[in-house]
């Protein structure tokens, strides 16, 4: 924008159309366009490097519309659903895409998000899919073990709540382990402002990452989930104003105003 008012700036005071229509060795005595040729070099620099930016920004949507990663996106949104699944076949079999890679990126996604499980049919069709073309998929054993470490952890949340005489069930998040939806609907020519556009649609409103949950939960608990609530019920507090002692009940729940947030390893989001 800055460029943009600058360069509109120089255009009116000299009558040219264009900035690089002026020539910073012309002997025109004139003094608005001696004042303007002096700022040439500055704003040709600002130039060179949008344009860099534009022209990366141009190749990356070329990649992300080449491997169809919107329509990948659209799918994992809603893993539940008999026309999805019947979607995703349709992808992996439609010929248009050769990335292997992404559609078992996807399926993974599909497997491990959804609430009640894949049917064995379908994850079937999906395995012969890729053996078909000796694609290896020996990481979906990984997989498929994981997704029962899920299910038993689910499982002892739910006995834990109702031993709490809590009625709140356990709900595995709706993790978006991809998300590229709408970045090839506004063309370049149509200037940054549809680009900008499209790319508010990469990411569903309202979904935060664990983490996030977490720290919102400390720092500001009247306005936070009961689930939220009672993840973090559970952690230490170290704090020398808290009585001796104390630290073996469930912290008083307060507000903060500051925090420092630390993500120590490579452990997952809610150590």
């Amino acid at each position: 924008n800055t460029y943009k008012e600058e360069a509109a700036e120089i255009t009116r005071k000299t009558g040219v159309t264009n900035i690089s229509d002026l020539d910073p060795n012309s002997n025109n005595d004139t003094v608005q366009i001696q004042e303007v040729v002096k700022k040439l070099p500055e704003l040709t620099a600002k130039k060179n490097t949008i344009d860099t930016h534009m022209n990366i920004f141009a190749a990356l949507l070329s990649q992300l519309e080449s491997k169809s990663l919107d329509t990948f996106f659209e799918v994992e949104q809603d893993p539940g659903s008999t026309k999805t699944r019947s979607r995703f076949l349709d992808i992996l079999k439609d010929g248009k895409t050769n990335n292997l890679e992404d559609k078992l990126r996807s399926f993974i996604v599909l497997y491990l998000t959804s609430t009640t499980g894949l049917p064995k049919d379908f994850v079937q069709n999906v395995e012969n899919y890729f053996k078909e073309n000796d694609y290896d998929i020996n990481a979906l054993k990984y997989v498929y073990k994981l997704r029962e470490f899920m299910q038993l952890s689910n499982m002892s949340l739910q006995n834990k709540s109702l031993e709490d005489g809590s009625d709140s069930a356990f709900k595995p998040s709706n993790l978006t382990l991809s998300g590229i939806y709408g970045l090839t609907e506004g063309k370049l020519q149509g200037g940054v402002g549809s680009l900008i556009s499209g790319i508010k649609k990469l990411l569903p409103e309202k979904k935060t990452i664990p983490i996030t949950n977490v720290v919102d939960a400390i720092m500001d608990p009247l306005n936070s989930s009961q689930k939220n609530l009672e993840t973090t019920d559970s952690y230490l507090y170290i704090d020398p104003k808290i009585t001796r002692g104390s630290h073996t009940r469930k912290p008083k729940r307060q507000s903060y105003n500051k925090s420092l947030v630390f993500v120590v390893g490579g452990g997952n989001y809610l150590e």
